[in-house]
């Protein structure tokens, strides 16, 4: 049994090149092709419907090879005849068997009982987020911007490299008061203004709080998406995941080593900070700005080594930049990226 597709007024050779059916037959301006599944006889009409000039498209299921043969064809030739240029005919048969696969609708006709236009349904754009700059980088300071042009150019190798979908990891290291978190805030302001999310959060060494980098980074990333936003990007659990590392249940950095149940919460909670950033980024750019590392307690290190090792396949790259003083830091921390490390001198 083959999906029928009758095109009225359809050039062979551009539907042929337009689409994967096979040729049934040919004759006054009408051309039928053959199709294994119906959402792939869908798929072709809209296609075909947007050809130069729009074919008048009719569609039918049944054999193709047997005592029905006439009906099949004949039944998709009727649908074509009343379609209007641009219009997909199909009948109630079609409308049972279609899976549900395509963003398409079935609008019956109330002149012709059993008949459907099937309509494509066209994706409600999603707006972009506008978070601004985080509040810890949008200070203005009265002292003049001292220009840092190898960390400046490492910073941009790393936002180029993300957005041609390379996984990007850049430390800045310097001293306490050398302008690390200044050069950060410069750089970052543009890209805002360009419209993308930057998210900003840092370790400090008197603040004893879980996961601190991402619990000051994420909860404005959170606060701007809707629930219905939300959901989609975090469905089911994945939210309560989150929630677990944001809040500090089960996993406070002060924990030994985890086992068995905490230390799958642990794992999952991680996978949620990785989805959120992979799904914000399918929307917009987006750039993860970690700062003071070299306070970070090991489960930190832990969930950013996981950030930036955990790709989403087929997802753009999160770029991250990491500001440490490289003499207080962790080795572990370069070997973890294993890409560029920016100093900014005094």
């Amino acid at each position: 049994m083959l999906t029928v597709l009758c095109a009225s007024g359809m050039d062979e050779t551009s539907a042929t090149a337009r689409t994967a059916g096979r040729v049934l037959s040919r004759a006054d301006g009408e051309l039928v092709l053959g199709f294994a599944t119906v959402s792939e006889a869908i798929a072709a009409a809209i296609e075909l419907r947007t050809a130069m000039p729009p074919a008048a498209i009719g569609l039918s299921v049944g054999e193709v090879d047997g005592p029905n043969e006439t009906r099949t064809l004949g039944d998709a030739a009727s649908r074509a005849a009343l379609a209007q240029p641009g219009e997909i005919l199909a009948g109630e048969v079609l409308r049972l068997l279609y899976q549900d696969d395509l963003a398409v609708q079935f609008c019956a006709l109330q002149d012709r009982p059993g008949t459907y236009r099937i309509e494509a349904i066209e994706p409600v754009p999603t707006p972009e987020l506008r978070l601004g700059l985080p509040r810890q980088l949008a200070h203005d300071s009265p002292d003049p911007f001292v220009d840092r042009p190898a960390a400046w150019a490492a910073l941009d190798r790393a936002w180029q490299g993300a957005a041609a979908g390379k996984r990007q990891a850049l430390f800045i290291g310097a001293e306490a008061g050398a302008g690390k978190t200044r050069l950060l805030s410069e750089f970052a302001r543009p890209l805002v203004e360009r419209g993308a999310v930057v998210l900003y959060g840092g370790s400090s060494g008197n603040v004893e709080m879980a996961f601190q980098p991402f619990v000051e980074a994420l909860p404005p990333l959170l606060d701007a998406l809707s629930p219905a936003e939300l959901a989609e990007l975090l469905p089911g659990p994945a939210r309560q995941d989150l929630a677990r590392l944001l809040h500090g249940d089960s996993l406070q950095e002060d924990a030994g080593p985890l086992l068995g149940v905490q230390e799958a919460d642990r794992h999952w909670s991680f996978e949620a900070v990785v989805d959120l950033l992979s799904g914000i980024a399918c929307r917009q750019p987006v750039l993860l700005l970690l700062d003071d590392l070299h306070w970070a307690a090991r489960p930190t290190v832990r969930l950013v080594e996981h950030v930036l090792q955990r790709r989403v396949r087929d997802q753009p790259a999160v770029p991250v930049v990491l500001a440490v003083d490289l003499d207080r830091c962790e080795a572990g921390w370069q070997r973890a990226a294993g890409h560029d490390v920016a100093h900014v001198d005094r």
